[in-house]
């Protein structure tokens, strides 16, 4: 089940370098239960997605 999906575009003033970034992602779920945030990078050859890190997280209700 996808609780959230959040789309950004990050850029550092066009200096080449990596920018600093911060999402705030809101959920409810009846109980407390695991999670993974995905976040990744879409390949600008081919539109896959590259870089991909996966954090496991405990997502808990009423918080």
């Amino acid at each position: 089940m996808v609780l959230a999906v959040l789309t950004a575009a990050l850029m550092a003033g066009g200096t080449g370098c990596r920018g600093d970034y911060r999402a705030v992602v809101t959920w409810r779920v009846p109980r407390e239960q695991r999670g993974t945030v995905e976040v990744y990078e879409i390949s600008a050859d081919d539109g896959s997605r590259v870089n991909v890190v996966r954090v496991p997280v405990t997502l808990v209700p009423g918080r």
